[in-house]
């Protein structure tokens, strides 16, 4: 295992309004993000949703769908997860859907159970194998009154071989993260070279840091290397918080990241999606923006699940870079805590 020598660096931490000024005094038409709703077929088979959590068919419009994943192809069509559950709860489980060549409806895979988790996400390939990620929760043994959570990663091909080998129970995570801890992303830089962003909180991390490590393959990868990855200074303000969501390998060999950025204000919880560049040679981040503001998605549309705790809320998940020869790229984000989006913007990197 390799850790990266920090650097101390000149940059200060940008506020989110700080952040917000900059992105508002460059918006225009013509960059502006559009955001369109993903199409979820719930009504041929309302069953294969209400069934995990105890409801009738009938009931299919208690359930909210938010929080994609970016979509990856498979030889079927292109796959999502996305994170399902009732509108008053957060007994979370993640659904995987397919959508098939010409078609724009996401449909559930038959026979592919769903899984208790939050927040599902893709990674790109690792050691050859496509990998996929989302947040188990659980009530917590010590503090029966608190949720407890942490990051799971699963080789995709467990996740699907489990439809057919053993329908109804998915294969267990080849790695569980740190107790308390979400945000943990990996990327491929080389043979023998593997990225790991985490996010430390409590003591170390406050409401929540970004820090860095290498590991040199996925054997190495343990709760302990997350725990203690080195900070990276100066993303966030003490008051603010934020985390990885997905990770790109640059042609210069820096990172492209997009993440996000938080902060509680009036009592209200507000997040919005960010990009930044990570060099893990210098330990330097440079570039970081606000990809999204409220002003582009508010409206009499717009809804938030807990409006008594939430108030602009655009957590993204995946983001797709744009085709040759395009511009834009496409971004999947969870609005509101209440629905799934995918949202056309310039390609932040």
């Amino acid at each position: 295992m390799t850790f990266l020598e920090t650097e101390p660096t000149s940059q200060t931490a940008l506020s989110l309004d700080e952040l917000l000024a900059q992105y508002e005094a460059t918006r225009n038409e013509k960059n502006r993000p559009s955001l369109r709703p993903l199409f979820i077929d719930k009504w041929s088979s309302p069953e294969s949703f209400t069934a995990p959590f105890g409801l009738s068919p009938e009931e299919i419009d208690k359930l909210i769908f938010y929080n994609p994943s970016k979509p990856i192809e498979l030889q079927e069509g292109r796959l999502i997860a996305i994170r399902v559950e009732p509108q008053t709860k957060e007994l979370s489980r993640v659904f995987f859907l397919i959508q098939k060549q010409g078609e724009y409806l996401w449909k559930p895979i038959e026979n592919l159970p769903s899984i208790p988790l939050q927040d599902p996400f893709f990674l790109g390939e690792i050691e050859g194998k496509k990998l996929f990620g989302g947040v188990k929760f659980w009530q917590d043994e010590e503090n029966p009154s608190r949720i407890a959570y942490r990051t799971c990663l699963w080789r995709l091909e467990d996740i699907l071989e489990g439809a057919t080998s053993s329908p109804g129970k998915p294969k267990e995570p080849f790695f569980e993260g740190p107790k308390y801890m979400k945000g943990i992303r990996l990327l491929e830089l080389a043979p023998g070279r593997i990225a790991v962003f985490a996010r430390p909180q409590g003591e170390r991390g406050g409401r929540g840091q970004i820090a860095y490590t290498e590991i040199t393959s996925l054997s190495q990868l343990t709760p302990e290397v997350a725990t203690n990855a080195p900070i990276i200074e100066e993303l966030f303000r003490p008051e603010e918080w934020g985390g990885v969501n997905d990770l790109f390998l640059l042609e210069d060999g820096r990172i492209g990241v997009i993440g996000h950025i938080a902060r509680e204000k009036e009592g209200l919880k507000d997040y919005y999606p960010i990009s930044f560049v990570f060099n893990p040679q210098t330990f330097r981040f440079s570039d970081l923006k606000i990809l999204v503001s409220e002003r582009d998605y508010l409206g009499p549309d717009y809804l938030c699940k807990n409006p008594a705790n939430l108030r602009y809320i655009l957590y993204p998940s995946g983001y797709l870079p744009p085709a040759a020869g395009e511009e834009r790229g496409k971004l999947y984000a969870g609005l509101g805590d209440f629905k799934a989006v995918e949202i056309s913007l310039p390609h932040p990197f």
